[in-house]
């Protein structure tokens, strides 16, 4: 998908965005209470866009940074956080080439991944191995493949998340989990997706 597209979404309210959901997914909240500390993991958001999830990390005293390619997403995403009571570091640029060094406790992507071509997969991978700690999570939610859809990313199927993670090797990564959910607020018949989440070895 384009970036074009995306800074035309933009032009919308937030609460008009398709992928902006006001609460943060149950799922989503039940792997942070699973694998981060109660308080001062660092964090990193990729595609963050209206970065609700970021500010629930936020809220609950984790240091996150966001980063986004949409300078419109950022101001969304600020005015959020504003009302929420709390300070978000969000950055504007290339989720992929521009994201902070690190090292980060976790790495969160609710619904980047499925918007990157083939050839970008193996630097997204790239980009979540080289910024994690050991043992850090990667935290992602992403479109199924099935059904298909008329709308957004195709998505991508379990061979496909297979693929981009690659082998389980000292330094890779380890899926420790891949669930077939949905995105919340919408059917699961247009909006199947799955949970994954996977350990820095």
């Amino acid at each position: 998908m384009t970036a074009d597209h995306f800074r035309d979404s933009y032009q919308r309210t937030v609460s008009d965005l398709p992928w902006y959901h006001r609460d943060p997914e149950p799922d989503l909240v039940a792997l942070f209470d699973e694998v981060l500390p109660a308080t001062g993991a660092a964090i990193l958001d990729l595609g963050a866009g209206p970065a609700v999830h970021s500010i629930e990390l936020a809220a609950r005293g984790h240091h996150v940074v966001a980063i986004d390619g949409i300078d419109k997403a950022r101001d969304m995403a600020l005015e959020l956080a504003a009302a929420r009571g709390v300070t978000l570091d969000y950055r504007v640029g290339d989720a992929l080439r521009d994201s902070p060094e690190g090292p980060f406790d976790a790495i969160f992507d609710r619904g980047f991944l499925h918007t990157l071509d083939g050839h970008e997969r193996a630097l997204w991978r790239d980009t979540v191995i080289s910024r994690l700690r050991p043992g850090g999570h990667a935290m992602v939610k992403c479109f199924d493949v099935q059904p298909a859809r008329d709308f957004g990313p195709h998505g991508l199927s379990a061979r496909d998340i297979l693929d981009i993670l690659g082998a389980p090797e000292p330094g890779g990564l380890d899926l420790d989990l891949l669930r077939h959910t949905r995105f919340a607020g919408h059917p699961p018949e247009s909006h199947a997706a799955w949970t994954i989440l996977a350990r820095k070895l």
